[in-house]
């Protein structure tokens, strides 16, 4: 309501609009937590990233690959267990948020895409 409300209220509007990248973490916990805080519903695929908490894996892992780091919004579609992940496949749909978040609970290395 107060984004319909301020957009309602201006005279210029200025929309940016960002492609999605695709990059594979893989997320190693070596005794950490893992680090992210998602929005995750079973209503939609995949999961948002709302934040990287100080000093979990995901941390870590965006420190040492820049490139490929974790931020704020980005969506995950699939989180595989890194010990049966066999690469990317550009056909890889967005899987229920529930099964990521369990993935990501129980596996010590996980492949986010």
């Amino acid at each position: 309501d107060d984004l319909i409300a301020k957009l309602c209220d201006s005279s210029k509007l200025s929309l940016t609009m960002l492609r999605p990248r695709k990059f594979i973490a893989q997320i190693a916990r070596q005794g950490r937590p893992f680090g992210l805080f998602v929005l995750a519903d079973d209503q939609f695929q995949g999961m948002s990233v709302r934040e990287v908490q100080e000093g979990g894996a995901v941390q870590e892992w965006n420190k040492q690959q820049p490139e490929s780091a974790l931020q704020v919004s980005d969506r995950v579609i699939a989180a595989v267990n890194t010990a049966h992940f066999t690469g990317y496949d550009p056909t890889m749909r967005p899987l229920p948020a529930g099964q990521l978040v369990e993935t990501i609970k129980h596996a010590e290395e996980v492949s986010l895409v």
